[in-house]
């Protein structure tokens, strides 16, 4: 009787990208090539592998005791050291906490692309927000100008109504004079004409009354 097939668990993936201390650190050092894991990278989906670990802590190691005794600046060792824990929890994850943990951690970095992905969306929105704000701004504007033309129009028209009564005014007076004036003539002429009979009625009795002449009744 065959035996039976046993199948291998999954092999546990790492669930981020872990770059290599040569990329994080900015400071170059002598033969620091030559160092255990100074340029080894991890690439998210790779086999989780404890010799990672355990190459990391060794570095962290070699250039804590290069930092105590050279002039060696402190940015190659914290580097060394993050990476290092960074892996040290994720394989710690994946011995005592199940692939759970790992999952979870994939999730929430794909939670925060999204949040990323959404945070973007809404920049977008706030940028299109801002141009039809421009845009009704410039609207407002324009309206504003055309109100200002608007009133400038009703100036001109008080103006010329202004003027236009200011001449009828002036010819209401003018013919006001005129019938002043006209009045003076007729009352002139009627004064005259009261002079005239006045003098016209004492001359016909300074007639009648001379001698000889009898006075018509």
């Amino acid at each position: 009787m065959a035996a039976p097939v046993v199948t291998p668990p999954p092999q546990n993936t790492y669930p981020i990208n872990i770059q290599s201390v040569e990329s994080r650190c900015h400071q170059a050092l002598d033969n620091a090539s030559t160092y255990p894991g100074w340029n080894s990278s991890i690439t998210s989906g790779d086999a989780i592998d404890p010799a990672h670990a355990m190459e990391a802590e060794e570095l962290v190691s070699i250039l804590s005791v290069r930092h105590l005794r050279t002039k060696m600046g402190d940015e190659p060792l914290n580097a060394a050291r993050n990476r290092a824990q960074t892996l040290r929890n994720i394989h710690a994850t994946d011995a005592y906490e199940s692939t759970d943990v790992t999952g979870m951690m994939r999730e929430m970095m794909r939670a925060i692309a999204r949040l990323e992905t959404e945070s973007k969306q809404m920049q977008g929105s706030m940028t299109q927000m801002q141009g039809s704000m421009t845009q009704i701004q410039g609207s407002i504007t324009q309206i504003q100008g055309s109100i200002t033309q608007m009133q400038d129009s009703i100036k001109q028209m008080e103006g010329s109504l202004t003027q236009m009564t200011e001449k009828q005014l002036i010819m209401e007076a003018k013919f006001d004079n005129q019938s002043i004036i006209q009045n003076n003539r007729v009352f002139r002429m009627r004064a005259q004409r009261t002079r005239y009979n006045g003098r016209r009625k004492l001359f016909q009795e300074v007639v009648n009354n001379l001698p000889g002449r009898t006075s018509k009744r």
